[in-house]
């Protein structure tokens, strides 16, 4: 996980970050989100190209993600892992954090 790609993040007023840490629900709730947003998903892309991983340099690489984003006109959610002092913090997003007990967590695993 790469915290610095967030500097690329160009941030839009209502935006949503969902923050977990792994196997505590993130796709999970990156669907509830994506569900509310648009309310017919049909045709859209898959959850994990409308709402990218910011900080996995693994996934995507930088520049590509930041094109995904830049493309849409609605209402964007993200997705990240960091702990809360990694996610950059502006008043103008909208959090979701989710948390799980780690036992469940590691039994996800």
């Amino acid at each position: 996980l790469d915290s610095s790609r967030w500097e690329r993040f160009v941030l839009r007023d209502g935006d949503i970050v969902v923050t977990t840490s792994g196997k505590s629900g993130t796709t999970w709730m990156q669907m509830i989100v994506r569900l509310l947003i648009h309310e017919n998903t049909d045709g859209l892309p898959p959850v994990v190209r409308l709402s990218p991983w910011v900080d996995a340099a693994f996934q995507m690489p930088l520049d590509g993600m930041i094109d995904v984003l830049e493309a849409q006109e609605h209402r964007r959610a993200v997705k990240s892992h960091l702990p809360s002092d990694g996610v950059p913090f502006f008043p103008q997003l909208r959090y979701i954090v989710v948390g799980r007990d780690a036992r469940d967590a590691f039994m996800s695993m």
